[in-house]
């Protein structure tokens, strides 16, 4: 393969890889035009006065809430996620985070249904 060649195949590499950047920055964009401050502040609130805080979620979403407690705990607050050997019992006083991106994920959803009747 000439030179040449390559470089405009790597160009059009590159082209590809910043539309798809483009794209998925716009739909960042979109979602975060949808969040309500008030929620997020509701939630900072609960997070921040939670004696513990329960993450759970399965597959990407579930990736996603594991990173978000590594954060949590970066930042000095006691987090546990659900399903792991050391998790210990959530009571009163804690509170669980669930993630689901379709918000039909059976065993994050009865997870939170069982938390929900239990306050």
């Amino acid at each position: 393969m000439s030179v040449k060649l390559q470089l405009a195949l790597d160009f059009l590499e590159l082209e590809e890889a910043l539309g798809l950047l483009e794209a998925v920055l716009k739909e960042v964009g979109q979602t975060l035009d949808r969040v309500e401050p008030a929620v997020v502040e509701q939630m900072v609130q609960f997070v921040a006065q939670a004696k513990s805080v329960f993450v759970a979620g399965a597959g990407r979403s579930g990736s996603m809430i594991r990173s978000f407690a590594m954060r949590l705990a970066h930042l000095g607050l006691s987090v546990q996620v659900v399903g792991e050997v050391t998790t210990c019992g959530i009571g009163s006083g804690d509170v669980l985070l669930v993630a689901s991106g379709s918000g039909e994920t059976r065993g994050t959803v009865q997870m939170f249904k069982l938390h929900a009747n239990l306050e």
